[in-house]
């Protein structure tokens, strides 16, 4: 296990991802109209989403992520009432994670908020799944796109979930305090 470094675009914002497994995590591309609106909403599109409308996802528990610094700058949007929790950095609009609820020990984090040398792939392990098909821009060439979340991708991630929810690591979260509440106001596009 290592750690990664997590940071926004200009650096104001600073934390890392503690013990982190390849094996322990699932890395997942996302085309859902979600993750496109979340990323048409902040300026810089090209670096959140690939060529195809992706958006990829390392997937951990609340625990593993710590934010040291920037705090202050931290935001939080939600597409609908109840849609998931995303999170990015105010003062350069950096996409940093998405989360469910504060007792679910998930956290979506996006690939630009981590400092990695070299591929992706190299550090992160190579993508499990590309998802939510339907909704790409275009079709990828040589790799198997679901036009949903199969029940593989379940499968894939609900023992690191489970057993994150059995040991709590749902707690410390640095997007919700000890009450499940997030530090600041959720902005909700749609009512």
């Amino acid at each position: 296990m290592s750690d990664l470094r997590l940071q926004c675009g200009c650096g104001s914002v600073r934390g890392q991802v503690r013990d982190f497994a390849q094996r322990s995590r699932t890395r997942t591309v996302c085309h859902c109209v979600d993750c496109q609106a979340y990323a048409r909403h902040l300026p810089d599109t090209v670096s959140i989403l690939d060529e195809f409308g992706g958006s990829d996802i390392v997937q951990l528990t609340p625990a593993q992520v710590t934010i040291d610094q920037g705090m202050d700058q931290l935001r939080c949007l939600r597409l609908t009432p109840k849609g998931l929790y995303r999170w990015y950095a105010d003062c350069c609009k950096t996409p940093i994670a998405n989360t469910v609820s504060p007792g679910f020990p998930f956290v979506g984090l996006m690939h630009n908020a981590l400092i990695i040398n070299g591929p992706l792939d190299g550090c992160l392990g190579p993508v499990n799944f590309y998802v939510q098909g339907k909704s790409a821009k275009a079709p990828r060439a040589n790799q198997k796109v679901h036009a949903g979340f199969p029940v593989s991708w379940f499968l894939a991630s609900a023992p690191w979930m489970i057993w994150g929810k059995i040991r709590g690591k749902h707690k410390p979260s640095p997007f919700f305090d000890a009450d499940g509440k997030p530090p600041i106001k959720p902005e909700v596009l749609q009512g």
